[in-house]
């Protein structure tokens, strides 16, 4: 099927395409096509070409339908014509369905809230705890009776962070490298996906932690965030009470002297404690 020019250009520009056209002839570029525009079609038919009985309604539908498309053709290029200005586009038919569904979407929202606001207060007084925003990036070195827990940075290189922390294990005392286990969150980029709550985020590092009785924790970076009235708490139920809780993670560590130091300061009791 051949389109005209118009039609061409209507379709590109409402499928987001914008068009380009040089005002010279540019030096190597092939001709253009001839861009062939429609003109008003005529409504009159020959006599001649008139069928030799036609039915009552055939000629008038016909003509209806061609003056229905000539309508359509003009309204197009309007419509091309708003779009290449920048300005929106007006049509003869807006769709009467969108200001329903709009509608129906914000009388539906509150009553989602107002039935849920009862249960959620009762049952969990900080949202924060619920909903959940959490980008992190959670690493987990575990080696001989120890556990390091560590936040590993998406803007520095994940086997620095990772030499950095087995560097730290070896001077507590292990004997070789260790692969480490990651935590991404959220799994679901959509918070609303059931599974990505905070909630959710702790059962999961807890299961990948394990038991801490009878092991020195170590964190680096672990949610620093939190308030301490809801850290601590949430510290002691996910992973248990650590014996090193450094704010900062690993890729501050890599970055500021200082934050070594500082770390070399809090690890010394456990070194000392192990001889």
């Amino acid at each position: 099927m051949t389109y005209s020019e118009a039609d061409r250009q209507y379709y590109l520009a409402m499928a987001g395409i914008q068009l380009w056209y040089a005002r010279e002839p540019l030096s190597g570029a092939a001709p253009s096509a001839e861009f062939s525009f429609p003109e008003t079609p005529v409504t009159a038919e020959p006599a001649d070409l008139a069928p030799p009985v036609p039915p009552a309604p055939s000629p008038v539908g016909n003509r209806a339908r061609s003056g229905d498309n000539a309508g359509q053709a003009g309204q197009r290029i309007a419509n091309l014509q708003a779009l290449m200005s920048n300005a929106p586009s007006v049509s003869d038919h807006p769709p009467p369905a969108s200001p329903e569904v709009e509608v129906a979407v914000d009388s539906e929202t509150p009553a989602i809230d107002a039935a849920g606001d009862a249960p959620v207060s009762e049952a969990v007084p900080d949202d924060r705890l619920t909903v959940s925003n959490l980008r992190v990036t959670m690493g987990l070195w575990v080696a001989n009776s120890r556990i390091l827990v560590g936040r590993v940075s998406e803007d520095a290189s994940e086997g620095l962070q990772d030499t950095l922390a087995n560097n730290i294990l070896a001077v507590m005392g292990a004997s070789q490298p260790v692969e480490p286990d990651y935590l991404r969150w959220p799994v679901f980029a959509n918070p609303l996906v059931p599974g990505n709550g905070f909630a959710d985020f702790s059962r999961l590092l807890a299961s990948m932690a394990g038991e801490s009785e009878g092991r020195q924790l170590i964190l680096l970076g672990v949610l620093p965030e939190l308030p301490d009235e809801e850290r601590e708490p949430w510290l002691a139920q996910t992973l248990g009470r650590p014996a090193v809780d450094f704010r900062q993670s690993l890729a501050e560590l890599a970055a500021v002297p200082a934050h070594k130091r500082s770390l070399w300061q809090a690890l010394k009791p456990l070194l000392r404690s192990a001889e």
